[in-house]
């Protein structure tokens, strides 16, 4: 199944490309793409079947946050390989795995230093990406390996940028989702049109600190967390990401 919706995925991505006036670089890929988002069978998953970057070109950071989860009872010893389907030469990316921030572009991860992703756990990243004033259409594609010869794909994670030029005054970006107050000292409501079932906390390790089902209205308690930055998950009735936002804990001191 999951095969079948990346292959759709390329499909509606080679239609952005045509439909693009902009320049390109050539894809890297031949007419066997559907290797590219065919991993083996495995109990290590990205959260997400596919992200999509949809933005006015602004020359700021676009921070993506990723969630890489080991539903098996083994200890797994993880590599990465970002893989080109097509890239805007002045567009740039890095990653920040576990284990390092990489490079802007540095297209892997070291060989000589494993994500360690424990059993039954999940793991956060952050994948950074500059459209420095380009409009333009991309795809990359994060592919997860379990060797440090990256030989064995565990899962892939197809990353769609479109860029745009503002057209017209009434084109803001909007934002339908967002907590307050924030910063916070012991609680937080969530303002969204959708329906919310949950919220996950991680601290910025990528812990799971704690799950709080949605109740008194969008009102959550946070007063047993200690002062820093957590990143708070939000999860819908069908438990699917909503949105990741990030939560300032500041309490004051006596």
């Amino acid at each position: 199944m999951k095969k079948n919706l990346l292959f759709f995925i390329l499909v509606i991505f080679t239609f952005f490309l045509n439909a693009q006036d902009v320049h390109k670089t050539n894809l890297l890929v031949d007419d066997s793409t559907n290797k590219l988002f065919s991993p083996n069978e495995s109990d290590v998953e990205f959260d997400e079947d596919t992200i999509l970057v949809d933005t006015f070109v602004t020359n700021s950071e676009n921070i993506i946050e990723v969630f890489l989860t080991n539903k098996s009872n083994e200890t797994k010893k993880l590599y990465w390989r970002v893989e080109t389907v097509s890239f805007n030469s002045p567009w740039k990316f890095l990653i920040c795995d576990s284990q390092n921030c990489y490079p802007p572009n540095y297209d892997h991860s070291s060989k000589n230093s494993p994500n360690i992703l424990e059993p039954d756990s999940t793991q956060f990243w952050s994948f950074h990406f500059f459209d420095h004033n380009a409009a333009d259409t991309g795809m990359l594609v994060l592919k997860m390996y379990d060797d440090k010869d990256f030989t064995n794909v565990v899962d892939t994670l197809p990353l769609i940028f479109r860029t745009r030029f503002h057209t017209a005054t009434k084109d803001i970006v909007s934002n339908s989702l967002y907590i307050s107050p924030n910063p916070t000292s012991d609680h937080f409501s969530i303002w969204t049109d959708t329906e919310v079932s949950k919220v996950e906390i991680y601290n910025l390790i990528g812990k799971k600190i704690k799950s709080i089902n949605n109740n008194y209205y969008n009102f959550y308690n946070v007063s047993d967390l200690r002062n820093g930055m957590y990143l708070v998950r939000i999860l819908d009735n069908s438990n699917k990401v909503i949105k990741v936002v990030r939560l300032n804990i500041t309490k004051n001191r006596p």
